[in-house]
């Protein structure tokens, strides 16, 4: 059974994550960044711990930080990890990570997040499988080649450029206009580096 859980996550999100696990009389670990050591998900929690990532500066950085949030599971005795929605919680990496330190990661089997985790990857299962999917392409390496697709597919706009990897609405940008493309592939490409070590936009 569940004693203690850690919660992935901050804001609203983690607000919500800590009244369930309460009211099923299960123990709370927040995680949080330094700017955000006064937010109300700290202080809701039974337990808090501070994460870093050097790697990642700013108040994002530590809840991406796999290593960070599974130690500081460990450190607080939690024996699991739950990440809601966005930042970590389409992670195969940390689904492996926890199931390698003998703790349960509630969502998705780490199989399904391998595959679903990168939208390219998601996009041709279903086409292989004969889902039903809207008009548009797996891979684009910059922006010229998105116009490029625009262009030579006829595409009527708005399109959505959307990131191959990042979840809860990370990295999707609206296109109404050709010369928008490039601003909003770099936007979308900006918060792919923040999830994915191999960036590809789609």
């Amino acid at each position: 059974p569940i004693a203690k859980v850690l919660i992935a996550n901050r804001g609203e999100i983690a607000i919500r994550l800590i009244g369930a696990a309460k009211s099923l009389g299960i123990g709370t670990v927040a995680i949080f960044a330094h700017e955000d050591r006064e937010c109300l998900h700290v202080t809701a929690a039974d337990e808090s711990v501070q994460v870093t990532n050097p790697d990642v500066p700013g108040a994002i950085g530590p809840y991406l930080n796999v290593q960070g949030v599974v130690q500081a599971a460990l450190d607080s005795g939690a024996q699991a990890i739950v990440p809601g929605y966005g930042f970590l919680s389409e992670s195969y990496e940390l689904a492996l990570l926890c199931e390698q330190k003998g703790l349960v990661f509630v969502g998705p089997p780490k199989e399904c997040l391998a595959v679903f985790g990168d939208k390219v990857s998601a996009r041709e299962l279903a086409v292989r499988s004969g889902v039903p999917v809207v008009k548009g392409c797996t891979e684009l390496p910059d922006a010229a080649a998105a116009v490029e697709f625009i262009k030579s597919n006829s595409v009527t706009l708005p399109v959505i450029l959307k990131a191959s990897h990042g979840g809860g609405g990370r990295g999707m940008r609206v296109v109404r206009s050709l010369d928008q493309v490039p601003e909003a592939f770099a936007r979308c490409r900006s918060c792919l580096l923040y999830t994915s070590p191999s960036p590809r936009d789609s």
